[in-house]
Formats: structure tokens, C-alpha cells, sequence
């Protein structure tokens, strides 16, 4: 055709289109993370007037994460008191995360240290003690509720996300690492 040439492109048109590509990629995994912490800004509790009770300040008689048994049993049991339910739901539920998987773990992180949340799992079978009994079960629940993206959440696929988390909790602090280096120093050594 006259006027057309049919020249080869030049390194630039060529790297301009997946340059955009890549720029579009971004922007819409920024504007997603934007929009995540414009959910937790919103999640959040009023701002109180100097002077005025802070209902996040509950004295829970421990210090988060709970590291031992008897410390979970003493707050389990204090759990009796609405009040003090209520402050631990408000701490808690802006630890969530874009899924009912993700907040209860950061729910979870937050509540339980790792050498503790090894000791349970929900039935109490195998020789573990009983999660699914405690108080601390409704608690971790409402503040999965509390997150604006799992505020529908089934309790069944909160209570999956609590027995998939706590049969994964010996991974936690590098547990799966130092588990594959036993293995691997096993064979070696064989």
C-alpha cells in the first residue's frame, strides 16, 4: 500500500506496551491495598474525647499473646464478663485480613503465642487440649464478624479457618524449617 512502510518496530514500541502492562498490574494491586486500608481505617472504633472512658482500655490481667496454659484458663474464665468480651472483640478484630483464613490467623497470632496454640486442637483429641469448649471461641468469632470483609462469614468456615490454623500452628515461628533441617541432618548422618 502506498504511504505504509513496513519497517520492523524499534526497541521502544515494543517495550512501551509491556511497560504499560506492567504499570496497569500495579496500580490495581495498589488501589487493592488502598481499598484494605481504607476498610480498617473505617473498622475502626470512634476516637475518644480526653476525659472519656477508653473502652479499649480493659485490663485483660494478662500481656497478648498468651504464652501459657494457666494464663488462658485465668482469661477464658474472666470472659464471664460481657464487658470485658467486649473490649477483647474491639482489640482484636482490626488484626483481620481479606479472608475469614487470614483474620482468624491474625486474630489468633495476636491472642495465643505459638507454643501454646500447639497444645490445642477442637475436639481435644490425640492427647491435645480442647479448643473448641472455651469462651475464647466467641470471642475469636465476633471479631472475625467485626471485619467489614468477612462480617457474613458461616461459623462453620470459621470454625474450618480455627481447626485449619491450629493443626498448622506447629509451622508457626519456624517450626516447618526447623522440622525440613531435622530431616535433611537425618539423612545426612544416615
Amino acid at each position: 500500500m502506498p504511504g505504509f512502510s513496513s519497517r520492523a518496530p524499534t526497541g521502544f514500541e515494543v517495550q512501551v506496551p509491556k511497560i504499560l502492562e506492567e504499570l496497569t498490574v500495579e496500580m490495581k494491586e495498589l488501589c487493592r491495598r488502598v481499598d484494605h486500608s481504607v476498610g480498617l481505617i473505617n473498622d475502626l472504633p470512634p476516637r475518644q474525647q480526653p476525659g472519656d472512658d477508653d473502652p479499649l482500655d480493659v485490663d485483660l490481667g494478662i500481656a497478648p499473646p498468651v504464652q501459657t496454659m494457666e494464663a488462658l484458663d485465668e482469661l477464658d474464665e474472666r470472659l464471664e464478663d460481657q464487658d470485658l468480651m467486649k473490649s477483647l472483640v474491639r482489640k482484636l478484630y482490626v488484626c483481620g485480613g481479606n479472608d475469614v483464613m487470614a483474620t482468624v490467623k491474625g486474630v489468633m497470632v495476636q491472642l495465643m503465642g505459638p507454643v501454646l496454640c500447639c497444645k490445642f486442637n477442637w475436639t481435644g483429641a490425640r492427647g491435645k487440649k480442647e479448643f473448641g469448649k472455651l469462651k475464647l471461641v466467641k470471642v475469636i468469632f465476633r471479631a472475625v464478624r467485626q471485619n467489614r470483609r468477612t462480617r457474613d462469614a458461616p461459623v462453620d468456615i470459621m470454625k474450618g479457618a480455627l481447626v485449619s490454623f491450629l493443626f498448622n500452628a506447629r509451622d508457626m515461628d519456624g517450626g516447618r524449617v526447623k522440622r525440613k533441617r531435622d530431616v535433611e541432618n537425618e539423612e545426612d548422618s544416615g
